[in-house]
């Protein structure tokens, strides 16, 4: 109610109840969560199986447009929550926030919209996180109670539209990306909801690790955009702006974020948005290929990045999956080129020299994932100045590195004795 009431002042609340309340009244009442048995009794009829919510209007036929009685009934056989976010990981939960707005909307006469992004329409799931009402249904009520509009400055951000009836699209963006590449963003909606004209519309922009969180976020700066009047939005394809990603950006997964900047806008609801399609920040990799054949369909291949991350790469004929094992372990950094062996139990091994000249183990089971060992702390503390050479002879394994004296280091494991060094 609240949130209406920021554009229009129309809902009020009764601090007093008789506990009586029910169909036909005279009073606006929230029913609350009823059973099909409930709704039976105080409306007359059970809940459809999919219906969330339902508003009973009762209007008054000497006086059009006037509305005697609204009530708003919530299915109780649904799992509800307040916590929008969480409906966009488990789609069992229903946003009571905005099922509510939507409601409320039909409380005060406002009836469908399917056409355009409006809380009166039915948005999939991913897009009722944004608790939020839009141009179209603020609109409707400052025509519907003009006496009743609050001035305010409002902008709001979309990056999503109506592509057709009951259908939503995300913009269009560049969905795979290099660090210190550019990032081209069209087809989403900025508006004005307000009263006021904006002179000069302003959007932070940011790529941020998880969707619906600002936590980690990385800045790509700001775009404007010419002055904008009340009521108005940009036509979606005017708005295409070209973001750089800053060089020092890791490779891996991320999400496009958009954030009004307005000091005095007076709404924050509809000031973010976020993309729900992933953008891929790829990464850009050095030095040498070390390739691993396997006995299944399955190959790999491990490689370094111009960030010092170890890679892995996946691939058959059909699939193929890139996974940071420098992020996967502590985000350890490698300088040098990796080596690699494979057990006959498939325990896979990968051997290299890191930023600090230290021999580093990695190593991969079925049952625990990946793990990661010091190996010249293991044994003393002995760096090494080359990449190391690997050799398996009868379960004994042997890594070989030149030290930074120039001397021929030799490690070797055994089941009985563990990690032991040898200078040749």
């Amino acid at each position: 109610m609240e949130y209406w009431n920021k554009y229009a002042d129309i809902f009020q609340i009764r601090t007093k109840s008789d506990n009586k309340w029910g169909w036909r009244n005279g009073r606006n009442e929230i029913a609350g969560f009823l059973s099909s048995a409930d709704m039976l009794l105080r409306f007359g009829f059970p809940w459809d199986d999919n219906m969330l919510a339902i508003t009973f209007i009762s209007w008054y036929n000497l006086e059009p447009n006037t509305i005697i009685e609204s009530d708003i009934a919530f299915n109780s056989k649904f799992d509800w929550t307040t916590n929008g976010i969480s409906t966009n990981q488990n789609n069992n939960l229903v946003n009571f926030n905005y099922i509510c707005l939507h409601e409320l909307g039909h409380a005060w006469g406002l009836d469908h919209n399917f056409k355009e992004i409006s809380i009166m329409n039915y948005m999939r799931p991913q897009y009722m996180v944004y608790e939020r009402l839009y141009g179209d249904d603020i609109i409707a009520i400052r025509q519907a109670f003009p006496s009743n509009v609050i001035a305010r400055t409002d902008l709001g951000v979309h990056l999503y539209y109506s592509s057709g009836i009951q259908e939503v699209s995300d913009a269009d963006v560049t969905l795979k990306v290099s660090s210190g590449g550019n990032l081209t963003v069209n087809n989403y909606i900025i508006e004005n909801v307000g009263t006021n004209t904006i002179s000069s519309p302003t959007i932070e922009w940011y790529l941020t690790p998880n969707i619906h969180s600002f936590n980690d976020a990385i800045s790509l700066g700001l775009t404007t955009y010419s002055s904008l009047s009340p009521n108005k939005q940009f036509t979606r394809t005017s708005v295409e702006r070209t973001l750089k990603i800053p060089s020092n950006v890791q490779a891996g997964r991320y999400y496009l974020a958009a954030n009004v900047r307005l000091e005095e806008d007076s709404v924050k609801e509809n000031n973010y948005s976020w993309l729900n399609r992933p953008i891929t920040v790829l990464p850009k990799f050095v030095g040498n290929l070390t390739y691993a054949p396997s006995n299944s369909e399955f190959e790999y291949l491990f490689m370094r990045d111009d960030k010092n991350n170890l890679y892995a790469l996946l691939f058959s004929s059909y699939f193929g999956f890139l996974e940071n094992l420098s992020k996967a372990v502590d985000g350890q950094t490698i300088a040098g080129d990796p080596v690699y062996y494979r057990e006959d139990n498939g325990t896979e091994h990968i051997f290299v020299r890191d930023t600090n000249n230290h021999l580093r183990e990695w190593w991969w089971t079925t049952d625990s994932g990946w793990h990661l060992e010091d190996l010249s702390i293991a044994v003393g503390g002995q760096t090494i100045a080359s990449d190391p050479v690997y050799y398996n002879e009868n379960g004994k394994q042997q890594i070989f590195a030149i030290d930074s004296e120039g001397k021929i280091r030799q490690w070797w494991w055994t089941i009985e004795t563990g990690w032991q060094m040898f200078m040749m």
